[in-house]
Parts: structure tokens; sequence; C-alpha cells
């Protein structure tokens, strides 16, 4: 059973019959950009990202929410392992940011963000706390400490009907499982 409930207000319900499920991965990172929070043209910057990600996670079946928050990028990248691998090596090698945390990779049978080939968290100006301490672990000792917080803080931005919840818990619950 899942109940799925988009922007548009729409309300889904699929009752499917159990088939094999798919493994997908997650994978979580933070990184310090080098993209000025102050420039004129910060938003055509960010969505110039955003609309050459949608192109090509849509192709590679890969799925991705990002956060700009000033001069930090936070993303969640979800698909088959592969392709988010693949992904996450190109994301390494991009010049416009550095200083890249990978705060979590792990296997899945569901997806936070199913249908989203690139969505936008969010493009702030000024910088989320939360974020800056994650790229530079400042507050905790490993990785595993601040992958939690910073999942929760950025799914707490998108609007809940535009996530799938099997679960009104399930958003902090699952995130805390990391």
């Amino acid at each position: 059973l899942r109940l799925w409930v988009n922007a548009t207000q729409y309300l889904f319900l699929s009752i499917t019959e159990p088939e094999a499920q798919t493994v997908l991965t997650q994978l979580l990172y933070v990184s310090a950009s080098d993209i000025r929070p102050d420039a004129p043209d910060l938003e055509d910057v960010i969505s110039s990202i955003l609309s050459t990600s949608y192109v090509n996670n849509q192709r590679d079946g890969v799925t991705g929410l990002l956060l700009y928050s000033g001069g930090y990028f936070c993303q969640l990248i979800e698909g088959e392992e592969e392709a988010v691998d693949t992904l996450y090596a190109k994301i390494t090698q991009d010049t416009r940011h550095r200083d890249l945390n990978l705060l979590f990779k792990r296997p899945t049978d569901w997806a936070y963000i199913p249908g989203f080939p690139m969505g936008c968290a969010g493009i702030e100006r000024e910088p989320d706390e939360l974020i800056v301490d994650a790229v530079n672990l400042r507050g905790w000792t490993t990785v595993s400490e601040a992958a939690p917080v910073v999942l929760y803080a950025l799914l707490n931005r998108v609007p809940q009907t535009d996530l799938v919840m099997q679960d009104p818990n399930q958003l902090l619950s699952e995130s805390l499982k990391i």
C-alpha cells in the first residue's frame, strides 16, 4: 500500500501485488560551493545546474534533491547503485564546489523522492548552519552523527505533499536509521 499526495493535491492510492523489489541506493553529501551567495545571477546559475541535472538524471534513472544554502550544497541522490556511483564520481570532479563530505551511501527498497529527476529544496542566500557544520564536521564526531540531522533539514524544506510517505513518522524515523 502506498499513498502519494502530489503538489497539485491529487491523491493516488496504489495497492499492488508484491513484486521483486529493486534495491535502490541513497546518497547524501554536502559541499562548499564556489558560487557566491551574493552573485546577482545566483538563481540563474542554480537553475542552469538544475535544468542540466534534470535531463541527465531522467536519462540515467536517477532522482535528486538539491539545496543551495549560502555558499553550500546539500544533495540527496537516489537510484540504482551503478548510476548513483557514476553521478557522484562526476560530482566530485565538478569545479563549482569543494570540500565534499559524503554523509551516507546506503541501500534501500524505497525512495524519498521518486519521480523527481531533479528537485530543488531551495536557493538560500544565507547559509544554514547545520549544512556548514556538516561540511566542516563541526559539532559532530562522525558523519554518521551529522547525516540524520542534515537529511531531515533537507527534506523538511520540501512540502510533505511532494514526498512519498509510507507512515506519518517515517521521515524522521528513517532519517535516524542511518
